[in-house]
């Protein structure tokens, strides 16, 4: 298994890192504030079929990610297969909806991986005042793509954030979670797991996770 990629806690993410992960939180606050009410007007959520697979990014570079389970629909007019989706997931009663998040993330030099998680974490500060991310922690997907995860509260609802990096490390997949809050949150967030766990890159050799370094 690959050593984790030095870190680098002394340094500033380079303007390349701060505009990708700005973008990534935009999207977020949109998210979060925005667009349910465009969603609401517009009513153009497609609903996906369980195995349904979403190519995310441009050219050769482009990852993937598959609808494990029901229950999902994907915003049409919030999406876009070059940047990022945006998916809702609802289950049974009120309180208990989801939203996901996948936004793809050029990074440029591999030398800035390190610096995603702590960039994404001063910029979710900025977006909202009350908001936090967690420190990082290793993970792996499901075809064992190597990233890190870590506790997310954005606008009075909590999920999880996750940064997947390619092999080669000139590109990420950020993955937003965000459930409302109630006793079906922790249910809500369980069904998005399989999909968040599905994002796999083109076939390189395994990079290690997002360096702990930065938490």
């Amino acid at each position: 298994m690959a050593s984790p990629l030095p870190g680098t806690p002394h340094s500033s993410p380079s303007r390349s890192v701060w505009k990708a992960v700005g973008c990534v939180v935009a999207v977020m606050i949109l998210v979060t504030a925005g667009w349910p009410l465009v969603s609401r007007l517009l009513a153009d959520d497609q609903r996906l079929a369980p195995g349904t697979l979403l190519k995310l990014g441009p050219g050769r570079d482009a990852a993937s990610l598959r609808v494990p389970n029901a229950g999902w629909s994907l915003s049409r007019s919030n999406s876009d297969p070059n940047r990022a989706y945006v998916l809702s997931h609802r289950g049974r009663g009120a309180g208990r909806s989801l939203k996901l998040t996948a936004s793809f993330v050029d990074v440029g030099d591999p030398a800035d991986v390190p610096l995603l998680w702590s960039g994404l974490r001063k910029l979710v500060a900025v977006s909202d005042a009350a908001g936090r991310l967690g420190p990082p922690r290793p993970v792996r997907g499901a075809d064992g793509t190597a990233g890190s995860t870590g506790a997310l509260t954005s606008r009075g609802r909590s999920g999880t954030a996750t940064v997947w990096v390619a092999a080669d490390g000139g590109s990420a997949v950020e993955v937003t979670v965000l459930a409302d809050a109630g006793a079906g949150s922790a249910a809500a967030l369980a069904a998005a797991r399989p999909l968040v766990r599905s994002v796999a890159f083109p076939a390189f050799p395994p990079l290690s996770p997002v360096s702990r370094a930065t938490s």
